[in-house]
């Protein structure tokens, strides 16, 4: 944790090479794919969509590309621990980032999901040794990313740190 409570991964610089990629890899392992979703998300370059349709509520997006592939990480389903949803009347990336710098926000956790070219991963399926073998470039930009909005450790995400205890104690 850092000084204002967010949970990062733990990269020491002194490591051998690879061991910054074993952190990031161990780190996202070890992440139910939830994101607590604060400010730094629009300052991070992810874009605000509203509702499509019944089947496709508001979501935010980040896209890049290695030079080899297209990637793009969305935060979906975000709702508070009381069940509102305070992004129910934006339509705007501008209308997100006013309700994430109110003081009356309230935290709401998200589901990350990557999609690889046309492929869509969990965030343990990106940790898996497979995914890293076969896309090392994409796995590097997409951890990163995925640690710096806040992708949560189970053990430290509201809605599934009881479960996770639960799983530890049995």
């Amino acid at each position: 944790m850092n000084d204002s409570g967010d949970i990062v991964a733990r990269v020491d610089s002194n490591s051998s090479p690879a061991a910054p990629v074993a952190t990031l890899r161990s780190y996202l392992a070890s992440s139910c794919g939830h994101v607590s979703l604060d400010r730094r998300v629009i300052s991070q370059g992810f874009s605000f969509h509203p509702w499509l349709s019944d089947e496709i509520p508001h979501f935010f997006n980040k896209r890049a590309s290695t030079g080899k592939t297209n990637i793009a990480i969305t935060l979906q389903c975000g709702v508070t621990m009381t069940g509102e949803d305070p992004f129910e009347s934006c339509s705007t990336t501008d209308d997100a980032r006013a309700v994430l710098e109110s003081a009356e926000h309230e935290t709401s956790v998200w589901v990350a999901r990557v999609t690889v070219g046309t492929r869509m991963y969990d965030v343990h399926e990106i940790a898996s040794q497979a995914f890293f073998a076969e896309h090392p470039d994409e796995f590097r930009l997409i951890a990163e990313e995925l640690v710096a909005v806040g992708v949560l450790g189970d053990r430290n995400c509201p809605m599934c740190a009881e479960h996770a205890e639960r799983s530890s104690a049995a």
